[in-house]
């Protein structure tokens, strides 16, 4: 395992990167985990991924998933492939905190593609949460 990290308090920057070649734990073995975060005053950058992510249901190769935070919106970016390296799920997403309590899910438009084939998203849809809604 490897990580690092440095942050300047002056500019208000971080920057931390890790590598783990291999983690078993509680039944979820992940090989090749990396993660890396960097941020100035006004947005957080994060990407992170595997190569292999295994529980009991569910197996996922070659995973990736990125995106940017800034002020209350979150841009949420998912790349997975198969075993043989072929697209099986990208999803481009942004969710964004409307309110306290209050969050708005919404797929970008022709942000989805499964089995490398390209949904037709309408750029006016969302899902929202909310405990009094």
């Amino acid at each position: 395992m490897n990580i690092n990290g440095a942050f300047n308090s002056e500019a208000s920057k971080l920057s931390v990167n890790g590598t783990i070649p291999m983690a078993t734990y509680d039944g979820i073995t992940v090989n090749d985990f990396i993660f890396s975060i960097d941020s100035d005053p006004t947005k957080l950058n994060y990407n992170t991924g595997w190569s292999y992510l295994k529980t009991k249901n569910i197996a996922l190769q070659q995973t990736n998933l990125d995106g940017t935070i800034q002020r209350d919106t979150t841009s949420v970016n998912l790349k997975v492939k198969n075993e043989k390296g072929q697209d099986k799920i990208q999803l481009n997403s942004i969710v964004t905190r409307a309110s306290k309590d209050h969050y708005r899910f919404s797929i970008v438009k022709n942000g989805l593609a499964l089995q490398a084939k390209q949904w037709n998203i309408s750029d006016k849809n969302y899902i929202e949460v909310a405990s009094n809604y």
